[in-house]
């Protein structure tokens, strides 16, 4: 269950099994460098991209508290285990989309829902790109069912990346 305290409302689950969608905070660091060394024993191509790259705490704070960030959200279980992140960044001329859903919650709407979460964080209008690797299959995929639109293709440290952007 996805709760913020409640995206979904399914009263037989146990408080430990819901998932809360909430604001970065000291200790999240960890979670989310333990998802990013996790996403990279599952897809060895992304320790070349930057949400691979977030495997030790201080990378992973960074991407949830440094001056770049203009938004970011966590999921947390009941327990307080993430188990998922969107961010979006300030970079020269644009902003910039990372999302990461571990591999067990994928397909149940938590990245479409962290990507909510953090659009409704941002000013209305603001353009976000979400770069998606090629071989990037199931992101490919989501993108488009999540009101991206593909505006180009580019290559990136050689490789093919496709540039998506929704307005927020």
């Amino acid at each position: 269950m996805i709760s913020d305290d409640s995206i979904r409302d399914e009263a037989s689950t146990p408080v430990e099994d819901r998932i809360r969608i909430v604001e970065p905070r000291p200790g999240h660091e960890e979670g989310l460098a333990c998802l990013s060394r996790n996403f990279v024993e599952e897809a060895p191509w992304a320790a070349n991209i930057p949400i691979g790259q977030m495997t030790e705490a201080a990378e992973a704070s960074s991407r949830l508290f440094g001056e770049h960030v203009a938004a970011a959200r966590v999921a947390v279980t009941g327990q307080g285990e993430v188990v998922g992140y969107a961010g979006v960044y300030r970079r020269p001329h644009v902003m910039d989309l990372s999302v990461l859903v571990h591999r067990d919650q994928r397909r149940h709407g938590l990245g479409r829902e962290l990507i909510a979460r953090v659009f409704q964080a941002l000013p209305s209008g603001t353009e976000v790109e979400a770069w998606v690797a090629a071989v990037n299959e199931t992101s490919l995929r989501a993108m488009p069912a999540m009101g991206f639109v593909l505006d180009r293709t580019i290559e990136d440290q050689g490789r093919k990346v496709r540039v998506y952007t929704r307005m927020a």
